[in-house]
């Protein structure tokens, strides 16, 4: 009889819960349980608007069931648009799905359908509405929302992968938190996160920061007044009668932003920027104000079949003036000879002579459409945090299908450089030789794409460092006006051999072309830091608040410079700021233990001021735990020991790091990032800053410096560090001889 009593169908799954709720009910379990009814109310009168009904609770956690996938959409919206308009409401995550269940005599439901929504659900950031790729591909042509991927992911607990997108009301902004971006994009926000939660006193994975005496300004303004344009190439409309096409027109924009970027006499607005405040139907002259553009050129894209139409404006930034205009009917296979005939007439419309280059390649349609799919899966991505194995796959078929597109084979080295950040053993070594490979191949077919050279010089094996400068340099030549070159040439390059005055200089014009990318923020913050200039990164934080309200947890990179500086009202004061930005963050994460920073960092500050010796050790002793998690955890380590006053310890660990290669056992860490570096090679830019002035007042410092050939470099070039150039005191030459004179004995 239980038998028959049980059916199954195909149903839209909507699983919901309130972000923080745990804590919440901590803190006041009344108000949370008034919490929990008002949203059981709100989903009970929502669900019926829409067909719907709640067919289980438990806790903070609701599931919904709908006939239809447009009904489970529609109520997903009303709910988020309702409890975001409750005031003092705790915001909820949301994961919709389209599957199988099995209905309950009781009318509960089981199944992979309920399963999948509640894993995807548990994805989600708070406040935001994931939907499985089941439930986007049957409602995308919709106009009443939009969906924007997040690519494919393994669900927790389940074999199966599965297709995520963020689900928003169209023409709604889908706007990502601070942590859920550092998950999806890359290692370098994954830095921020690393010092937050314990590689002390700021020193993150990529260690090292640093500015000059040197002024914030506008570098594209500064360029304007020299007379060379800036060029912002907002995002071209999609006209396409499919709105599934606008990777299309966004991959045809950037394509188009690179071609200008090849042009010498110009600078032209990096994407993320340009993206960030372009658009149909936003004001350009207000766009070119806000990114300090002379020109801004924008237009649409009409793809059907195999033929496109793309039409193309330059505007006056100052005034909205039309400078040049025009339209180009051409079939997909010749999509990159467009981009260059536009990029060409875009430079003699502001009387830009245009060097002659090679006839553009006519490109396979669908090679060319896996080109632009796997380089936006890639950007905007992610399998628990690694750049998804959907966009490798796209671009590696890519490349399968057009064997001579250079720009997929680098775009395809960077994406097997990305992922490798985020796994180890034998499977960082294939993608790292993969990297290689596919790079080679880049440069072979177009020598003067910078993006390849980045990826070699990056993973050269070479003890010769003059060996990796050529390429490094290289990159930088072929690609002047490309600010993600530019930031990995002054990452890779510069700061890993001590120029940091030369890497502020280039990330500061990166950053200024750039202003809203949080990567670049990121990037330029450390060299601020690494320069001991914490006034400016106090005034990166301020101007970068407005459009980026969680860069206040760059505070807790200000913490260690006060401490250097003995400025120990200062540490607590800029503590005290990021201490608040945590607690406002901590409803919103609440699996990050934030109190645990808070109470190392105010130890550390008290120990050093009053010269507790027991203080300074208990906070030592959390950071020698670290040291058994791994290269990354070891190398955020070294630092904070010094600066305790247990420099000899440092000193043994930096020589186990550096020399020995050591701490490369799998181990638990607090941030999902390697054990070890590519060739086990740990960034020595950590070693070169004026946080590490404490670590360098030991000379067996230069032993180091030998064993990893940097000071056999720094000889034979002259090219010296600058904390050689700015101490007179220091006899780098003299160190630098001993060294190896040493090196050799032994």
């Amino acid at each position: 009889m239980a038998e028959h009593s049980e059916s199954r169908r195909l149903a839209t799954i909507l699983a919901i819960d309130i972000a923080g709720f745990s804590r919440a009910s901590e803190r006041d379990e009344v108000a949370a349980a008034r919490h929990v009814r008002a949203l059981r109310e709100q989903c009970a009168e929502t669900a019926e608007r829409h067909r719907g009904r709640i067919f289980n609770t438990a806790g903070d956690g609701l599931m919904l069931e709908f006939p239809t996938v447009a009904d489970g959409i529609g109520a997903a919206l009303d709910i988020a648009d309702s409890v975001r308009a409750a005031p003092g409401m705790l915001p909820i995550r949301m994961g919709l799905h389209l599957g199988d269940v099995t209905v309950l005599a009781n009318g509960d439901l089981i199944g992979a359908g309920v399963n999948v929504a509640a894993r995807v659900q548990q994805r989600a950031q708070p406040g935001e509405i994931l939907t499985t790729g089941d439930v986007r591909n049957l409602f995308a042509t919709q106009a009443s929302a939009q969906f924007t991927s997040y690519g494919s992911v393994q669900l927790d607990k389940m074999a199966r992968q599965v297709s995520l997108f963020a689900l928003a009301r169209h023409g709604e902004k889908v706007r990502y938190s601070f942590w859920s971006r550092a998950k999806n994009i890359n290692p370098w926000i994954r830095s921020i996160a690393g010092a937050v939660l314990g590689l002390a006193l700021g020193a993150g994975l990529y260690m090292a920061l640093r500015p000059a005496a040197e002024t914030n300004r506008h570098v594209a303004v500064t360029e304007q007044q020299s007379g060379m344009p800036v060029i912002a190439v907002l995002p071209f409309e999609n006209l396409s009668a499919d709105p599934a096409l606008q990777f299309f027109s966004d991959g045809i924009t950037e394509e188009i932003q690179t071609a200008l970027s090849r042009i010498p006499g110009l600078r032209v607005i990096s994407r993320t920027s340009s993206f960030a405040v372009g658009g149909h139907g936003k004001d350009r002259r207000a766009a070119a104000e806000a990114l300090n553009a002379t020109h801004i050129l924008t237009g649409s894209v009409r793809r059907n079949g195999d033929a496109m139409r793309v039409s193309a404006q330059l505007l006056l930034g100052s005034s909205g003036e039309i400078l040049w205009s025009e339209t180009f009917e051409r079939p997909v296979s010749e999509t990159l000879a467009v981009q260059d005939e536009i990029a060409t007439r875009v430079a003699r419309a502001l009387r830009i002579v245009v060097p002659e280059s090679a006839r553009a390649q006519s490109i396979d349609p669908k090679a060319f459409e896996l080109y632009l799919r796997g380089r936006e899966a890639w950007r905007t991505g992610s399998e628990m945090g690694k750049p998804p194995q959907a966009a490798i796959s796209d671009l590696e078929e890519a490349v399968r299908l057009a064997p001579d597109f250079a720009r997929a084979w680098a775009a395809l080295a960077s994406a097997y450089a990305q992922r490798q950040n985020w796994v180890s053993g034998p499977e960082q070594d294939a993608l790292i030789a993969k990297a290689i490979a596919a790079a080679n191949k880049a440069r072979q077919l177009d020598p003067e794409i910078g993006e390849a050279y980045i990826v070699l010089g990056r993973f050269d094996p070479s003890s010769d460092w003059e060996v990796r400068r050529a390429i490094f340099a290289t990159a930088a030549s072929v690609s002047p006006n490309d600010d993600e070159v530019q930031m990995l040439y002054a990452t890779f390059w510069l700061m890993e051999t001590g120029q940091m005055d030369e890497a502020r200089r280039v990330l500061a014009r990166a950053y200024e072309t750039d202003p809203l990318s949080e990567l670049l923020t990121s990037n330029y913050a450390q060299v601020l830091g690494m320069t001991g200039d914490a006034a400016a990164i106090e005034k990166l934080i301020a101007d970068r608040r407005p459009s980026w309200p969680d860069i206040d947890s760059y505070w807790s990179m200000v913490v260690p410079l006060k401490l250097v500086a003995h400025d120990y009202a200062g540490a607590r004061e800029a503590l005290g700021k990021a201490k608040a930005y945590f607690e406002s963050a901590q409803s919103k994460f609440p699996d990050k233990n934030f109190q645990r920073f808070i109470d190392i960092m105010t130890d550390t500050i008290t120990a050093l001021e009053t010269g507790d010796r027991a203080l300074a050790n208990k906070a030592a002793q959390h950071f020698r735990g670290e040291l058994a998690k791994g290269q990354a955890s070891a190398q955020g380590s070294l630092h904070a020991l010094a600066i305790l006053g247990f420099g000899d310890e440092a000193m043994a660990a930096a020589e186990e790091l550096y020399i020995r290669h050591g701490y490369q056992a799998e181990a638990q860490a607090d941030y999902p990032i390697p054990t070890r570096f590519p060739y086990a090679r740990p960034t020595v830019s950590a070693l070169l800053g004026v946080d590490a002035a404490k670590l360098r007042s030991d000379p067996r410092i230069w032993t180091i410096f030998a064993s990893i050939g940097l000071a056999k470099y720094w000889l034979d070039s002259g090219q010296w560090p600058d904390f050689c150039k700015k101490d007179p005191g220091y006899d780098c030459k003299a160190e630098a001889e001993k060294a190896l004179t040493t090196l050799k004995m032994n």
